[in-house]
C-alpha cells in the first residue's frame, strides 16, 4: 500500500513539473510575441494553445 501511495505521489509531482515547464514556455513565447523580437527560438516553441492545453491537462493529472 505504501508503494502505491509513493508512486502516485511521484507521478503527481512529475505532472506538476510538466505544468511548470509548459507555463514557463507559454510566458516566454507570449513575451516574445508582445515585444516582437522574432528569432530562432520562437520557431521552435509550440503554439500557445498547445501549451495551454498541456498545462491544463498536467494540472488536472497532478490533482487526480
Amino acid at each position: 500500500m505504501v508503494i502505491v501511495h509513493t508512486v502516485s505521489s511521484l507521478l503527481s509531482y512529475v505532472a506538476f513539473l510538466v505544468a511548470f515547464v509548459a507555463g514557463m514556455l507559454f510566458l516566454m513565447q507570449e513575451r516574445q510575441l508582445k515585444h516582437k523580437p522574432i528569432g530562432m527560438g520562437f520557431r521552435r516553441l509550440p503554439p500557445l494553445e498547445a501549451l495551454d492545453d498541456v498545462n491544463f491537462l498536467a494540472i488536472g493529472a497532478g490533482f487526480w
